[in-house]
């Protein structure tokens, strides 16, 4: 009724459901935060009416890998709320 186009939610969440099954294979995933969507529609020949909105990484795990320092912290909830 809003008129939205829920296209980016959904594509979001099927993203999420990948890393998920990803997860369940024994495989690492990443959802690379930073690129150029001109060059991944020109790399991989997108049609000029698909945007994309993912780019997921997927592979074996390397044995050193370990989360980047604070990956576990988190802000106080007085840091956060207003």
């Amino acid at each position: 009724m809003d008129n939205k186009n829920s296209g980016e939610i959904d594509a979001s969440i099927t993203a999420t459901h990948m890393m998920l099954e990803a997860t369940e294979l024994g495989l690492g995933s990443l959802w690379a935060m930073y690129w150029d969507p001109v060059k991944m529609k020109k790399e991989f020949e997108l049609e000029a009416d698909i945007e994309p909105v993912a780019l997921i990484l997927v592979g074996y795990k390397s044995e050193e890998a370990k989360p980047r320092k604070g990956h576990y912290e988190s802000l106080s909830e007085s840091d956060i709320l207003i």
